[in-house]
Formats: structure tokens, C-alpha cells, sequence
């Protein structure tokens, strides 16, 4: 027990780092690679350009660290952490509507962080601070505030009328599960399970960069864990159904090494670029997984560099590909790819692609 109080304590004192160090990793979709020929070639090889299109921006709309999912009534919902706003555009980029506002009032976020569509047709939005904002269809009016025991939240996924797959830290335990199913209608957990950092290799980097994130197909959900190199899959209530090694060729993979405490900030940075993040994890149509990585690079602001890999349920690979554009999101059916436009100098620019 003693172990366990002072390793919590250590890694608060990183939490500092990992907010200021994953802030302006998420924020940047610019593409700082640099590619080289035969990378381009790879990816050419495993994905086709169909067009580009810009969101809309004008003077109170600003694109700077946007999440995004599909909506299924059609369009992208996007929450901007930087911006406190919660948006809804047509395909072509076309601005639909806007919500909320920096404050901590109805309707006002810190940093909204993941957002999902419920079945009711409302918008379901996460703050960093925990609270859950519920807004109508249109945006105009919240419906429902709650405060939730969850921080760092990363990833929303409506299970059914009233039960949300919440990827997100307990506020009470750094080390405890990251996946939990809360129930809307009582603003309570229903149950919580998947705890990665308990067998974690390097216990300080799996809370630097601490973020986990799930897809759903069908009655199974697959998880992934930032240092980890494995998908762990579960029954939609949280029972194990075993684990699949990523078969990755050139991901880096964190050692037994940390920084103290103490360290100054440039050493920690170059700490956290010198292995590779699992950023995400999409199920497309056929049954393959679609893994977005990245690789930060601390001599440039800790921009990053986006890589991605394809995979069968069973773990054989289809591909891997470095140094591609930022993947935002993936059509329901998984026929479209949404990454921030190769040549982008925002994150407002985005293109559309499909796997060959």
C-alpha cells in the first residue's frame, strides 16, 4: 500500500506536465513530418485523396483543437477545447450551428473534451472538469447538467437510451479503471472496468499519457491505451474477451525509464519523444481496425506526427504507414477518412479519403 501512495503522489506531480504537454500535442494538426518519398508512396498505396473542403471560420469561430465525430442526422459534431465551443457542420463545411462559451455556467465549458449524439437526437458534451452538458438538437437550449466523478475524459459511446461509455479517469484513483458505463437518467455509474496502468510497463508514461480510447461494433468493444501495444476487447457490460497484440513494425515502444520529478522541462520533453502514443481506435465495416499512433517532437513546440495502421480482428496487419496526415474521424461504415488536410496550415482544413 505504501508502494502504491507514494508511485499516486509521484505521478501527480507530472499531471502538470501531461496537462501543458497534451494540450498543445492534441491542439497542433498541422503536418511537421517532413515525409519522405517512399512514406508518401506507402500511403498513396493505402489510402486514395477523393476531395478537400475548409469549416467554416469567421470572427467567433475559430478552429484550434477540435474533436470530432460524425453525427448520424449527418455532418460532424466538433467540441473545441481551446475555443469552449461545441459546433455542427454539413459536409462540405458549411456551419450549421454553435454552442456554449468559456465560464463554468449552463451551457459554458473549461474545455469540452468528447461529445456523442444520443438517440434522443441531443448532443451529449464532457468538460475537463467532469461536468456532462446535455443540449437539445439544435444547440440552442441544455436540456440537462450533471457533475460527474470523471476527469481527463477522452471518449463518449452511446450504448442506448440512457447508458454512455465513458473513457475517463476517476477523479479519486489514478490507477483504477478508465472505462465506465454511466447512466444519464440517474447521473450515476453503472459499472466500471479496464484498468491498464496496473500492468503497465512504465508506470509514469501510462499517466503522462494516460488517455484511453474505445469503438463499438456490434455487441463487442475494443479498447486501446496510449502506451500500451495491444487492443483489449470486451462484452458491451465490461466482461474480458481477451486481448490482441498490435502488429506493429516501427512503433517505439516506452522503456523502464522516467524523469524525476525535478527534471527541467526540455529533458522530460525529449523523454516523451522518444517513444510512440496509440491515439485511437476505429472498427470499420468489414471487421478490420484502424489504429491511428503519433510521435511527438519535442524540438518543434511538442508538435506531432501522425502514423496509421490497419489490422484484422485476429491481429494480422494490413498496413502500417508513417508520417500521414491527422485522422479526425471515420464514417459510420467506415468509407470515408477525415484527416486534416496534408497541406494545412489550420486545423479547418481537411480532406476526404477512403482505404484502397
Amino acid at each position: 500500500m505504501r508502494h502504491t501512495v507514494r508511485l499516486e503522489r509521484r505521478s501527480y506531480g507530472l499531471l502538470a506536465f501531461l496537462t501543458f504537454a497534451c494540450t498543445i500535442i492534441v491542439a497542433c494538426g498541422r503536418d511537421e513530418s517532413g515525409a519522405s518519398g517512399t512514406e508518401k508512396d506507402r500511403s498513396n498505396a493505402a489510402i486514395t485523396w477523393i476531395r478537400s473542403f475548409d469549416l467554416y471560420e469567421d470572427s467567433g469561430v475559430i478552429n484550434v483543437n477540435p474533436r470530432v465525430e460524425v453525427d448520424p442526422h449527418g455532418g460532424f459534431l466538433v467540441a473545441d477545447a481551446s475555443e469552449a465551443q461545441l459546433r455542427r457542420y454539413a459536409l462540405d463545411g458549411r456551419l450549421h450551428w454553435r454552442a456554449g462559451a468559456k465560464g463554468n455556467g449552463p451551457g459554458e465549458f473549461q474545455a469540452p473534451t468528447a461529445l456523442a449524439r444520443l438517440r434522443s437526437g441531443e448532443v451529449l458534451v464532457s468538460d475537463r472538469s467532469g461536468k456532462f452538458t446535455v443540449f437539445d438538437s439544435s444547440g440552442i437550449s441544455v436540456t440537462h447538467t450533471s457533475q460527474t466523478p470523471f476527469r481527463q475524459v477522452e471518449d463518449l459511446v452511446v450504448l442506448d437510451d440512457s447508458l454512455i461509455l465513458v473513457s475517463a479517469m476517476h477523479k479519486d484513483s489514478v490507477q483504477g479503471p478508465r472505462l465506465h458505463i454511466w447512466n444519464l437518467k440517474v447521473d450515476a455509474i453503472s459499472r466500471s472496468y479496464f484498468s491498464p496502468l496496473k500492468n503497465a510497463l512504465n508506470k509514469t508514461a501510462a499517466v503522462v499519457a494516460g488517455w484511453s480510447k474505445v469503438t463499438i461494433r456490434a455487441d463487442t468493444v475494443a479498447a486501446v491505451f496510449a502506451t500500451s501495444d495491444t487492443v483489449y476487447f470486451f462484452t458491451l457490460s465490461g466482461r474480458p474477451l481477451g486481448t490482441v497484440p498490435l502488429p506493429f513494425r516501427q512503433f517505439r515502444r516506452v522503456g523502464r525509464d522516467a524523469p524525476r520529478a525535478a527534471t527541467d522541462p526540455i529533458t522530460r520533453a525529449k523523454w516523451l519523444g522518444s517513444f510512440d502514443m496509440v491515439g485511437d481506435v476505429h472498427w470499420l465495416s468489414n471487421g478490420d481496425l484502424l489504429i491511428p499512433y503519433q510521435s511527438v517532437i519535442p524540438d518543434k513546440a511538442l508538435n506531432r506526427t501522425w502514423h496509421l495502421l490497419r489490422m484484422t480482428r485476429t491481429g494480422e496487419p494490413i498496413f502500417e504507414v508513417r508520417d500521414v496526415p491527422r485522422l479526425f474521424a471515420v464514417g459510420a461504415q467506415g468509407d470515408s477518412l477525415y484527416f486534416t488536410n496534408p497541406k494545412a496550415e489550420a486545423p479547418n482544413q481537411w480532406s476526404v479519403a477512403r482505404l484502397r
